[in-house]
């Protein structure tokens, strides 16, 4: 998976691409923008698409200040498919993000917002 190279709000460098735009690196190493369907809160709806093949951990970053919510029901609905869900605030997400990608399939998704 790739490496990332420098977060600040609003701004995230993956392999010296500058994106502007929240992202998602899938197991295959590939980045996407993504968007939810209620722009402050994260539902399984919104992540539900990058889950097609096996996944042991999400990783979210829920933005610098943690200001990204998550509906009642994602947690339970990822632990019914044996998914771990780390959420941290971003600076910390990609912390943990660097700490497993090279041990476990994961998925991230990356709020670069507040």
């Amino acid at each position: 998976l790739p490496t990332i190279d420098h977060f600040e709000f609003e701004r995230v460098v993956i392999r010296n691409k500058e994106y502007k735009t929240d992202i998602v690196i899938d197991q295959e190493g590939d980045i996407t923008t993504w968007s939810r369907e209620i722009p402050e809160m994260l539902q399984f709806q919104d992540i539900e698409p990058h889950l097609k093949d096996p996944v042991e951990v999400v990783i979210i970053g829920s933005g610098t200040i943690g200001n990204l919510s998550l509906s009642e029901d994602l947690e339970s609905k990822l632990a019914m498919q044996e998914i771990e869900l780390l959420v941290y605030k971003s600076d910390k997400a990609i912390d943990m993000y660097r700490q497993l990608r090279t041990s476990k399939r994961l998925i991230f998704f990356l709020h670069i917002g507040d």
